[in-house]
């Protein structure tokens, strides 16, 4: 009984740590360079009924012409970009799409300082 229990706790930590192998999902070279397209937005939508939840991206094609579309998110690969001059940018690789961006917070920026001078709401 013992030697079946360490058995199972065996198999159990190989397919966790094969889970683990912190390899990132990066698309194709050509694709990076062909299918690269200028990200105008992408947000995650919650939908409550189905498996994975869905994303929508907009991007301009290279006509300068924006697209929308509506993936599920299992379909969607983020990569936080490192350089704070570098663009986003969506790569599509056949069904994957590859979403690089700037990170929502960093935590080097310098304080900014200023005087609120009215609290008025904006008219549109």
């Amino acid at each position: 009984m013992k030697k079946l229990m360490i058995l199972g706790l065996t198999i159990f930590l190989t397919v966790i740590l094969a889970a683990c192998s912190g390899e990132e999902e990066k698309p194709s070279e050509e694709k990076s360079e062909k299918s690269s397209y200028k990200l105008v937005y992408y947000e995650i939508l919650n939908n409550g009924n189905s498996d994975y939840p869905r994303a929508e991206i907009a991007y301009e094609d290279k006509n300068k012409e924006v697209k929308t579309k509506s993936i599920k998110s299992n379909k969607l690969y983020e990569h936080i970009l490192k350089d704070p001059d570098e663009k986003p940018k969506l790569v599509i690789d056949g069904k994957k799409y590859h979403v690089y961006r700037q990170p929502y917070m960093t935590y080097n920026q310098e304080d900014i300082e200023g005087k609120v001078e009215s609290k008025e709401e904006v008219e549109k």
